[in-house]
């Protein structure tokens, strides 16, 4: 996938200030397994980092299933909240808290795409930064990943897609979504949160598909 020229940010502020200062914790992540990662109860061997909306994945699905028909991959944002729950630590990860990503919301931008790669034009950014609304004292929606597919190729992270979340994505949590509609398989990945793997890249993790509407419930 050729990426798109991200803007670059700064690094956002430590995991504790901000659980302190702007996030609630929440009951730890539930909902279902999603239906095109059957992977994704393997590799729950900690917290899923990620919770899907239903509509919001079917509106992916139907996305990547438009594009596929025209032998094309395509590229969209995922919208949510960044929210924590208390854990238990361990030997591997001392946090007391765990980091997760609740996406509500996925959208889109005019794009161009084949059937190995694809980016957003200038004008596609542009459109879907004017989709992000705002909510109770002007805080805007927060970016909490990207998706993309691919066409019969399986779901993984190519060079280039890694070269693209680091430069737009620079954040911990960060999500980054890939699906095969082709094949019926979408992985999520995300940066390791424990310190002992910080300097990995982007690895599967576990995800769950919300069909009660409810992402985030207060603990």
């Amino acid at each position: 996938m050729v990426p798109p020229a991200p803007e670059q940010h700064s690094r956002p502020p430590s995991v504790v200030r901000e659980v302190r200062l702007r996030r609630l914790l929440v009951e730890p992540p539930r909902g279902e397994l999603p239906p095109w990662d059957p992977e994704a109860a393997e590799l729950a061997n900690d917290l899923a980092r990620c919770t899907i909306a239903a509509e919001a994945w079917a509106s992916i699905v139907d996305q990547c299933r438009s594009a596929a028909q025209r032998n094309e991959e395509t590229i969209g944002f995922l919208v949510g909240r960044r929210v924590a729950c208390r854990r238990t630590p361990t030997k591997e990860n001392r946090r007391a808290t765990h980091l997760f990503v609740a996406i509500t919301r996925a959208i889109t931008g005019e794009h161009r795409g084949d059937t190995v790669s694809v980016r957003f034009t200038s004008e596609g950014l542009a459109q879907a930064a004017g989709l992000l609304s705002f909510g109770r004292g002007g805080r805007s929606e927060q970016l909490v990943g990207w998706y993309h597919s691919h066409l019969e190729l399986g779901c993984f992270l190519s060079d280039r897609d890694l070269m693209t979340h680091a430069q737009a994505f620079p954040g911990d949590d960060a999500i980054a979504l890939v699906v095969d509609p082709l094949r019926r398989e979408a992985r999520a990945f995300a940066r390791p949160q424990s310190r002992a793997l910080a300097p990995a890249g982007p690895v599967q993790v576990s995800w769950l598909l919300i069909t009660d509407g409810v992402t985030d419930r207060p603990a």
